[in-house]
C-alpha cells in the first residue's frame, strides 16, 4: 500500500517553519536531537486513511501535556509536573505543598524497572521498564501514591526514506504518476503494533491495578487509529482485538483503571 509523509520534523514537509529543525536534525516536540535524524518523519498516511503518528516524540506535544492530563485523572486537578531536581531543590528549600508529582521517563530522568515478582526461594530475576511512573508526593517528599504510563507508537512497513531524501535536499517527493505521484511503498504495520500493545497491558497494566500500593492505575497512549475501532487498521487494532478476549482480572484492593488514551494528529 502506498504512503506518504505527513510531517516532517513536526511540519508539513517543506514548510519553512520546519528548516530550522531540519537543518539541526531537532525534534520540536521535545527540543531535542531527533531520534530518526535520517528519516525525521513523525507521522505518515496512507491512502484513504488519516495520518497517524508513527513517532513518540511526537506524542509529547506542548511540553508533555498528555503526562499533565493523564496526573490530573489519576490525582485531581491542582498537580504539577516536576522533574526530580526541581523536587530535590523544593525539599531541601521546605516548599513542598503535596500537589506536586515527580516524573520519571524519558526526558525527565530514568526509566523505572519493576521487579519481577518471585515464588518462594526462587532467585531474583530481571524486571520489566515502564515508559513513565508519575508518582504524587506529600509535602515532605514521600510518595503517596503513583501511576503508570506506556507510550506505544506504530512501526512501519517498506520504505519512505526516499521521500525523506527529498525533503532533505528541499525539494517535493515526486516518484510515481498520476494519483500516486508524490507517494511510495510504505505501509503501517497493523498486526505488530498490537502483538506489542497487548503484552503491555497483560504484563504492566496488570501489575500496576493489583498493586495495593499504587491506588491510580495504568494509561496506555497510542495513535488513534491504533486503539479506534473505526481506525484504519480496524481488522487487527488493539480495541478489537481486546473486544475478542476475556476481561483483564479487576482488584479488590485498589480504585485504580486502565485509561487507553488515543492521540491524533492536529
Amino acid at each position: 500500500m502506498a504512503g506518504r509523509i505527513t510531517e516532517f520534523f513536526g511540519f508539513s514537509p517543506l514548510d519553512p517553519a520546519a528548516a530550522p529543525y531540519v537543518a539541526k536534525r531537532r525534534c520540536p516536540f521535545v527540543n531535542a536531537p531527533c531520534i530518526k535524524p535520517t528519516l525525521g518523519a513523525c507521522s505518515l498516511q496512507q491512502t484513504n486513511s488519516e495520518p497517524v503518528i508513527i513517532c513518540p516524540n511526537r506524542l509529547y506535544a506542548n511540553g508533555h501535556a498528555i503526562l499533565a492530563d493523564i496526573a490530573v485523572m489519576a490525582f485531581g486537578a491542582g498537580v504539577t509536573l516536576s522533574s526530580s531536581a526541581e523536587i530535590k531543590a523544593a525539599k531541601v528549600g521546605k516548599t513542598l505543598t503535596g500537589n506536586e508529582v515527580a516524573v520519571f521517563g524519558k526526558y525527565w530522568g530514568s526509566e523505572l524497572s519493576i521487579p519481577q515478582p518471585r515464588n518462594g526461594d526462587d532467585e531474583a530475576s530481571d524486571g520489566f521498564y515502564i515508559d513513565y511512573v508519575l508518582a504524587r508526593l506529600t509535602n515532605t517528599g514521600d510518595v503517596l501514591e503513583f501511576t503508570a504510563v506506556e507510550i506505544q507508537t506504530i512501526d512501519t512497513t517498506g520504505t519512505y526514506r526516499p521521500q525523506s531524501e527529498a525533503f532533505f535536499a528541499g525539494r517535493p517527493f515526486t516518484a510515481g504518476s498520476g494519483a500516486d505521484s508524490g507517494w511510495s511503498t510504505v505501509g503501517l504495520n497493523w498486526a505488530n503494533v498490537s502483538k506489542r500493545i497487548l503484552p503491555q497491558l497483560i504484563t504492566k497494566a496488570t501489575f500496576c491495578v493489583a498493586n495495593a500500593n499504587a491506588a491510580r492505575g495504568f494509561s496506555l497512549c497510542a495513535p488513534q487509529p491504533c486503539l479506534s475501532a473505526s481506525g484504519a487498521g480496524s481488522a487487527q487494532n488493539c480495541s478489537n482485538i481486546l473486544s475478542r478476549q476475556a476481561p483483564l482480572p479487576s482488584s479488590p484492593t485498589t480504585s485504580a483503571a486502565i485509561r487507553c488514551l488515543a492521540i491524533a494528529v492536529r
